[in-house]
Protein backbone atom coordinates (compact mmCIF):
# COMPACT_ATOMS: atom_id res chain seq x y z
CA UNK A 1 0.00 0.00 0.00
CA UNK A 2 1.24 3.34 -1.02
CA UNK A 3 1.60 5.90 1.75
CA UNK A 4 0.40 9.34 1.34
CA UNK A 5 3.67 11.97 0.64
CA UNK A 6 3.61 15.64 1.20
CA UNK A 7 4.74 17.17 -1.73
CA UNK A 8 8.06 18.05 -2.17
CA UNK A 9 9.68 20.98 -3.83
CA UNK A 10 11.54 20.35 -7.21
CA UNK A 11 14.94 21.16 -5.97
CA UNK A 12 14.37 19.20 -3.28
CA UNK A 13 13.50 16.19 -5.11
CA UNK A 14 16.31 16.67 -7.35
CA UNK A 15 18.98 17.17 -4.58
CA UNK A 16 18.10 13.62 -3.19
CA UNK A 17 17.93 11.80 -6.36
CA UNK A 18 21.53 13.32 -7.51
CA UNK A 19 22.38 11.84 -4.04
CA UNK A 20 20.83 8.54 -4.55
CA UNK A 21 22.50 8.40 -7.74
CA UNK A 22 26.27 9.21 -6.19
CA UNK A 23 25.44 6.54 -3.40
CA UNK A 24 27.46 4.10 -5.06
CA UNK A 25 30.75 6.22 -4.84
CA UNK A 26 29.27 7.81 -1.30
CA UNK A 27 31.03 8.23 1.90
CA UNK A 28 27.81 7.44 3.71
CA UNK A 29 28.58 3.76 4.91
CA UNK A 30 27.27 1.37 6.85
CA UNK A 31 29.17 -2.19 7.07
CA UNK A 32 26.91 -5.33 7.17
CA UNK A 33 29.17 -5.84 10.55
CA UNK A 34 27.47 -2.59 12.16
CA UNK A 35 23.93 -4.18 11.41
CA UNK A 36 24.98 -7.00 14.46
CA UNK A 37 26.91 -4.72 16.96
CA UNK A 38 24.09 -2.51 17.29
CA UNK A 39 21.80 0.32 16.04
CA UNK A 40 23.99 3.36 15.59
CA UNK A 41 23.56 2.84 12.07
CA UNK A 42 19.78 3.83 11.99
CA UNK A 43 21.06 7.84 13.21
CA UNK A 44 23.26 7.59 10.04
CA UNK A 45 20.25 6.33 7.90
CA UNK A 46 17.97 9.24 9.74
CA UNK A 47 20.08 11.97 9.15
CA UNK A 48 20.64 11.41 5.36
CA UNK A 49 17.75 9.35 3.98
CA UNK A 50 20.19 6.40 2.18
CA UNK A 51 22.78 4.94 2.88
CA UNK A 52 25.29 2.11 1.31
CA UNK A 53 25.71 -0.94 2.65
CA UNK A 54 29.45 -2.65 2.38
CA UNK A 55 30.95 -5.70 3.44
CA UNK A 56 34.57 -5.55 3.83
CA UNK A 57 35.11 -3.45 0.92
CA UNK A 58 32.24 -3.84 -1.51
CA UNK A 59 29.08 -2.86 -1.94
CA UNK A 60 26.48 -5.31 -1.33
CA UNK A 61 23.23 -2.72 -1.27
CA UNK A 62 21.45 0.47 -0.71
CA UNK A 63 19.26 0.90 2.05
CA UNK A 64 16.57 3.65 2.05
CA UNK A 65 14.13 4.80 4.61
CA UNK A 66 10.44 4.55 2.99
CA UNK A 67 10.19 8.47 2.81
CA UNK A 68 13.24 8.91 0.75
CA UNK A 69 12.71 6.02 -1.27
CA UNK A 70 8.98 7.52 -1.71
CA UNK A 71 10.47 10.99 -3.18
CA UNK A 72 13.19 9.56 -5.39
CA UNK A 73 10.33 7.47 -7.16
CA UNK A 74 8.03 10.46 -7.68
CA UNK A 75 10.83 12.83 -8.37
CA UNK A 76 11.84 9.87 -11.37
CA UNK A 77 7.89 9.61 -12.43
CA UNK A 78 8.08 13.50 -12.76
CA UNK A 79 10.76 13.34 -15.00
CA UNK A 80 9.35 11.04 -16.83
CA UNK A 81 5.99 12.84 -17.08
CA UNK A 82 8.65 15.76 -18.47
CA UNK A 83 10.29 13.58 -21.12
CA UNK A 84 7.05 12.38 -22.55
CA UNK A 85 5.55 15.98 -22.83
CA UNK A 86 8.76 16.76 -24.82
CA UNK A 87 8.62 13.96 -27.09
CA UNK A 88 4.91 14.80 -28.43
CA UNK A 89 5.62 18.31 -28.17
CA UNK A 90 8.33 17.05 -30.45
CA UNK A 91 6.24 14.86 -32.63
CA UNK A 92 3.85 17.82 -33.02
CA UNK A 93 6.26 20.01 -34.02
CA UNK A 94 7.76 17.76 -36.59
CA UNK A 95 4.24 17.07 -37.90
CA UNK A 96 3.20 20.72 -38.37
CA UNK A 97 6.41 21.74 -40.28
CA UNK A 98 4.70 18.67 -42.95
CA UNK A 99 1.06 19.82 -42.87
CA UNK A 100 -0.79 22.43 -41.33
CA UNK A 101 -4.38 21.40 -40.34
CA UNK A 102 -7.17 23.04 -42.46
CA UNK A 103 -10.72 22.99 -42.48
CA UNK A 104 -13.98 24.31 -44.21
CA UNK A 105 -13.40 26.19 -46.70
CA UNK A 106 -9.89 25.98 -46.98
CA UNK A 107 -9.80 22.44 -47.27
CA UNK A 108 -12.35 22.38 -50.20
CA UNK A 109 -10.17 24.62 -52.15
CA UNK A 110 -7.34 22.65 -50.99
CA UNK A 111 -9.05 19.74 -52.04
CA UNK A 112 -9.93 20.91 -55.77
CA UNK A 113 -7.06 22.14 -56.84
CA UNK A 114 -5.25 18.66 -55.62
CA UNK A 115 -7.97 17.21 -58.94
CA UNK A 116 -6.83 20.06 -61.10
CA UNK A 117 -3.44 19.27 -60.68
CA UNK A 118 -3.72 15.49 -60.77
CA UNK A 119 -6.88 15.94 -63.41
CA UNK A 120 -4.86 14.03 -66.50
CA UNK A 121 -3.89 11.30 -64.15
CA UNK A 122 -7.58 11.02 -62.46
CA UNK A 123 -9.00 10.88 -66.56
CA UNK A 124 -6.82 8.26 -66.93
CA UNK A 125 -7.57 5.82 -64.48
CA UNK A 126 -11.53 7.08 -64.94
CA UNK A 127 -11.05 6.01 -68.55
CA UNK A 128 -9.24 2.81 -67.95
CA UNK A 129 -6.03 3.77 -69.45
CA UNK A 130 -7.90 4.84 -72.98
Amino acid sequence: MARKVPPMSPLAQEEKAHRFCGMAAGTRRVGISEFARGKSWRSLLDETGCVEVTDRSETVGLLLTPDYADDVSAYIAQLEAELEQAYVRTLFDMRRDYSEPMGGAALAAAALAEFDAREDKIREFLDGGE
